[in-house]
């Protein structure tokens, strides 16, 4: 006598990749690495690798046109991928994900900046407990500060927010009204490709005002700052000094000894200590 067999069956419950706001930070992730191939690999293997002449105009022509063609063969394969997954919100998540983080790290670098000005500042409340306590308390505001913008990105009730956001058409490339307007948007984009092919020859030509400066555009991340020290009098004074702090400060010793043409970085901590009045 045959028995039948009932089986059960495992219900399992919603897999990650099928909500909104993680989906949008892994799109986001690939929006950052498509960032850090066009603007910074790219660059990279031109005068680094290749090692083209910065100062022929050619070399950094033929470097925006493949910065450009690789930039359209990402965005289209990240088109593609969005399409297919199609999941409502998903572009507006992106840009949120996006525009959120790029706000919080400023917001943090702000606070940090200024916890270490007053790290530094003799007689501050901050400066007492040392710069290991700035330090600490300054990732600790950054910590609190991503985590609370987090649990407020991944609530059922953001998903909602961001699919609204979307419908109002800020991220489809269907044209409103395609027969208004035609000369007017072509004399538009002709003003803009001429403005900036303006800005990247003031940046290209000999004599650019931004090469005093430092060569790339960075983010000072708080207590990563250094001093250059030229003055031979300070020289002086720092090495002295540090001569005889020399257990606590060997790596700013050895860069003060060390030191090509008469000038010394140190840390500011460091700095601090060779000129308290500083």
């Amino acid at each position: 006598m045959a028995v039948a067999e009932t089986k059960t069956a495992v219900h399992s419950g919603p897999s990650l990749l099928d909500r909104l706001q993680v989906v949008s930070l892994i799109g986001l992730v690939y929006v950052l690495g498509c960032l850090g191939i066009i603007f910074g690999l790219l660059p990279y293997l031109a005068w680094d690798v290749l090692n083209l002449p910065r100062e022929n105009f050619l070399s950094h022509a033929g470097l925006i046109v493949v910065m450009l063609a690789v930039a359209a063969g990402l965005g289209f394969v990240g088109v593609r991928l969005v399409s297919t997954r199609h999941m409502p919100g998903l572009r507006a998540g992106i840009f949120s994900a996006f525009v959120l983080i790029f706000v919080l790290v400023l917001f943090n670098r702000w606070i940090g900046n200024w916890i270490e000005e007053k790290a530094f500042e003799p007689g501050s409340w901050i400066s007492h407990g040392g710069q290991t306590f700035g330090q600490v308390l300054a990732a600790a505001i950054a910590i609190a500060t991503f985590v609370l913008v987090g649990r407020w990105f991944f609530k059922p009730s953001t998903a909602i927010l961001l699919q609204r956001f979307e419908n109002q058409g800020w991220f489809t490339a269907a044209p409103y009204k395609p027969g208004q307007g035609n000369r007017v948007r072509r004399c538009t984009i002709l003003g803009v490709l001429v403005l900036a092919g303006c800005g990247i020859w003031m940046l290209v030509r000999p004599g650019n005002p931004l090469e005093k400066g430092a060569e790339n555009w960075t983010v000072e991340v708080p207590f990563t700052g250094k001093e250059t020290i030229t003055d031979k009098g300070d020289l002086v004074a720092a090495q002295s000094y540090l001569e005889k702090n020399a257990p606590d400060l060997k790596g700013a010793v050895s860069s003060v000894v060390a030191a090509p043409e008469g000038s010394a970085v140190v840390d500011r901590y460091s700095f601090q200590q060779i000129n308290p009045g500083r």
